[in-house]
């Protein structure tokens, strides 16, 4: 005997009691090919990249915004952007390495906690490169004092199979 229940999108799982020996389990319909005057709908990973962005110095007033173009493999039509990482100081970064992020100097200024944010968005995909909206924000208790950071965002390209 076998129990059905439904997941959010209304696909069945299957469940097999033990004296069944074998169960089905399908809560993701495979889609059909698409047809010939039907545009193709399944994407195809183009590849990875791994991007860094300094931030600051900035004071804790206000998020620091940072727009950037990166560019993109050609056949990409979507990107799926994620941070990866970050690090938020207060005080100044000096890059010792121009074009790294990863190799600095850190003059520190010492200063409680408060809040910090970061997020990164897609703006806009084109043919040749991707806009992407980065945002950070480090506050101490009253909001006044210098801060720097680094964010390090994962890209993943998809682009048509078809």
């Amino acid at each position: 005997m076998k129990k059905t229940i439904g997941l959010k999108d209304h696909s069945p799982i299957v469940l097999a009691k033990k004296r069944d020996k074998t169960s089905t389990l399908s809560p993701f319909p495979i889609p059909p090919a698409p047809k010939k005057n039907q545009p193709c709908k399944n994407l195809l990973v183009q590849g990875m990249q791994t991007v860094d962005f300094a931030f600051g110095p900035a004071n804790g007033r206000a998020q620091y915004l940072l727009v950037r173009d990166v560019p993109i493999p050609r056949g990409v039509t979507d990107v799926f952007a994620s941070i990866q990482g970050f690090t938020f100081a207060f005080g100044v970064l000096e890059f010792t390495s121009p074009g790294t992020s990863t190799d600095y100097k850190w003059h520190r200024a010492d200063h409680h906690f408060g809040l910090a944010e970061a997020y990164v968005q897609v703006v806009r995909v084109m043919s040749d490169k991707v806009t992407l909206r980065m945002g950070m924000l480090l506050r101490d208790d009253d909001g006044n004092e210098a801060w720097t950071g680094i964010i390090k965002i994962g890209l993943l390209f998809l682009g048509p199979t078809c």
